[in-house]
């Protein structure tokens, strides 16, 4: 579904919305699609931990990330390239080890005494806070809790066959949604009342009046890639994000204390 990362430190706003490409290949399943969907969440959340790489483009975006993540307690490591402009590239990374952000931002390092890494936390005032929890909101829009369950209220969700992506056997499923559909939506499926105010809020912050999207699924009920296509009132975005690694271990570690610096209440 439609992602929103935020840094207000760097300055940096990126709003994700959404790719679409499952091959039309007729399938026979023994599952529906939506019980399918509904193991690939389960599924998803008792391995708790997984990388992710994600693209999106449009609306004059650019945006490239590579992140390890564990989904509770939320904990995570990513390296993004943000197109700027129309040449511009601002290259960045960002940890948050469940209690502590750290943002390695070249523009910031001379607010925060040459240090390569600015630590945002609970010593720092003014709107700090705000930058922690969009980067929080970002974590938790990548889990399959929110970019896969929206499909579990599309009206035409169908599977589209199997082929292979990235290396693994994996079965497509697909369906749309449209901002009248949205609007009037209630829980249903097993989407929970918190995720259905989740995707009537992406709708309304972005202007999207439709989207589509796809998911792949394998063989341990895991997706491995997610594409959406959302169309907005100001042109269309589309993003690709690829799984891997489910139920591995990750390593979320602070930089060096040396390397880090702090930033100033005015910086924000």
């Amino acid at each position: 579904m439609n992602r929103k990362i935020g840094v207000a430190a760097a300055g940096v706003v990126i709003s994700l919305a959404a790719v679409t490409g499952c091959s039309q290949t007729a399938s026979n399943v023994v599952l529906s699609p939506i019980s399918v969907l509904r193991a690939a969440l389960a599924a998803a959340s008792k391995d708790n931990t997984v990388k992710a790489t994600e693209s999106v483009t449009g609306n004059r975006q650019n945006y490239q990330m590579s992140v390890a993540q564990q989904f509770s307690p939320p904990k995570f490591s990513e390296r993004a390239t943000v197109g700027v402009g129309t040449t511009g590239v601002l290259k960045m990374s960002e940890i948050y080890d469940g209690t502590k952000l750290y943002l390695k931002v070249p523009q910031l390092s001379a607010l925060a005494g040459r240090k390569p890494w600015v630590q945002i936390g609970p010593s720092n005032v003014g709107r700090a806070d705000s930058s922690i929890q969009s980067l929080l909101g970002a974590a938790k829009d990548m889990a399959p809790n929110s970019s896969i369950a929206p499909l579990l209220a599309s009206r035409d969700l169908k599977s589209l066959g199997t082929e292979t992506v990235d290396g693994v056997r994996a079965t497509c499923y697909s369906g749309t949604l449209d901002a009248a559909q949205v609007a009037s939506m209630l829980p249903t499926n097993g989407l929970t009342a918190d995720q259905v105010q989740q995707i009537k809020q992406s709708f309304q912050q972005d202007t999207i009046t439709s989207e589509t999207l796809d998911v792949w699924i394998n063989s341990e009920n895991l997706p491995v890639r997610q594409e959406s296509l959302a169309t907005t009132k100001v042109g269309t975005v589309t993003t690709t994000i690829g799984y891997s690694g489910w139920g591995v271990p990750v390593s979320i570690t602070d930089p060096p204390g040396s390397e880090v610096g702090m930033l100033k209440s005015s910086a924000f």
